[in-house]
């Protein structure tokens, strides 16, 4: 069972590949926006310090659209970073990072 529900949620993420979801955006709860293709994307990933930055307005927050099994997993490993028990976590291509505390990454 539990290969079958990753198998599901791995061809989810995969047609969420070109998505980014954008939050703070005034007078909106979240705007997915969906780009033709994955190097456009990336190019928005790589802009959002610059937005975040710019200070122009409001804080708008660019993230990669994951499924509700990944979103989970990151909000997990992200309070892992905040008790100190991880270095660093982030998202990259879908996928959860995770850099512990003796520099070890791991995808």
């Amino acid at each position: 069972m539990f290969s079958c529900e990753a198998d599901l949620d791995q061809l989810e993420q995969y047609s969420r590949r070109t998505n980014l979801r954008f939050f703070g955006i005034p007078e909106s709860e979240k705007v997915i926006v969906n780009f033709a293709k994955a190097d456009m994307r990336d190019v928005g990933i790589r802009a959002r310090r610059r937005l975040r930055e710019s200070g122009v307005g409001p804080t708008v927050y660019v993230n990669e659209d994951l499924t509700r099994r990944r979103v989970a997993l990151a909000k997990k490993t992200r309070q892992l970073k905040k008790s100190r028990n991880i270095n660093d976590c982030w998202t990259f291509n879908g996928k959860v990072v995770v850099k512990t505390i003796d520099g070890v990454v791991n995808r």
